[in-house]
């Protein structure tokens, strides 16, 4: 059972009658509010200690899946790149393919339309 505030105020009034007010107030800090029922002991920190231990380790293996997943993202991401740049090297091959059909075709066109009209030009020019 934890000690109410009530109790805590008649013993520091009984100890400043005993022992005088400085000593009841160095006695009353050094008593625990709520008793002692509070108050961890050794072997509480040694099993805390060794809760948070094998926290830690859970914790380390965590991390060193995480940093093996984030390897894995890295690789997976330089590959997309490399495919990126590879699909970008192929996209220009083919703007510049296309142009230079574009090119000749027109030039064709030209040569074709010149011709007919020659053709064209010379039967009237005989008929």
């Amino acid at each position: 059972m934890g000690v109410d505030e009530l109790a805590r105020l008649r013993l520091a009034n009984k100890a400043v009658n005993l022992f005088g007010e400085k000593e009841a107030q160095t006695l009353m800090e050094h008593l625990p509010l709520g008793g002692i029922a509070n108050l961890a002991t050794k072997d509480d920190l040694f099993l805390t200690k060794a809760e948070l231990r094998a926290d830690f380790e859970i914790l380390r293996a965590d991390f060193g899946m995480l940093r093996a997943e984030f390897q894995e993202l890295r690789a997976d991401f330089e590959q997309l790149r490399a495919d990126f740049e590879r699909l970008r090297a192929d996209f220009e091959r083919l703007r510049a393919d296309v142009a230079e059909s574009m090119r000749r075709q027109t030039i064709t066109l030209i040569t074709v339309m010149t011709t007919i009209n020659a053709v064209m030009f010379a039967g009237l020019k005989w008929g």
